[in-house]
């Protein structure tokens, strides 16, 4: 079935078509906002497959954490697309999509980190044998110089993802192995591999975004 699959956790617009014959086509845009470029990445993505959007059986989105705002407009675009075209919608962690891009390591723990700003970094960890990483420890927010003491809970672990670069002299003081030559943005064509292996989809009226933290309003709303 055509599935249509978002990620917009980072500034990385990433979208992606499962065709009819199972084949995954992805475009990609490093954006400042995913608002001016997602629906024209996507209009792009359906002319170059040839397939029409009443053709697209179902949506998939990266549900975070990541940025707030990229998060918000990744899942009102496909929450609009699944009302409008009475299709289902699939629900993903853009931390698991991110393991599964840094492909199998069957003997290592993926452990995926996002820049979170603030000096924190959104981070899980993950087993990736086969379509969908088995996750070790749930999505969490932390400063990177406490990932040491996190990271050696695991087995033989391994960072991948935009919190590498980001805060890269404190993890290279703390000893952290990352691993070389893989992307550091999940990809949609993960978020769609992983949706295609979800035994059943999301509640389409109730899927919202994983934050993970509060937000900026919610933080000065609880200081009151």
């Amino acid at each position: 079935m055509p599935l249509l699959a978002i990620e917009t956790a980072t500034l990385t617009t990433s979208v992606a078509l499962v065709t009819t014959s199972g084949d995954i086509v992805q475009r990609e845009r490093t954006v400042d906002t995913h608002s001016d470029v997602l629906l024209t990445l996507i209009d792009e993505l359906l002319r170059d497959t040839g397939v029409a959007i009443a053709d697209v059986n179902g949506v998939a989105v990266g549900a975070g954490p990541g940025s707030f705002t990229g998060l918000r407009i990744g899942m009102a675009t496909a929450k609009g697309l699944c009302f409008a075209n009475g299709v289902p919608l699939w629900t993903v962690s853009s931390l698991a999509a991110l393991a599964l891009d840094a492909g199998p390591h069957p003997t290592r723990t993926v452990v995926p980190i996002l820049d979170a700003k603030k000096r924190e970094v959104y981070a899980a960890a993950y087993r990736v044998t086969g379509d969908t990483p088995d996750e070790l420890a749930s999505a969490r927010v932390l400063p990177p110089a406490a990932l040491g003491e996190w990271l050696a809970s695991f087995e033989s672990p391994v960072l991948v993802g935009t919190g590498v670069a980001a805060y890269r002299e404190i993890i290279s003081d703390l000893g952290a192995e990352v691993l070389p030559d893989t992307r550091s943005t999940p990809s949609a064509t993960s978020v769609a591999r992983l949706a295609l292996a979800a035994s059943e989809s999301s509640d389409l009226a109730a899927a919202a975004p994983t934050y993970v933290r509060l937000s900026e309003a919610e933080l000065k709303w609880n200081q009151r």
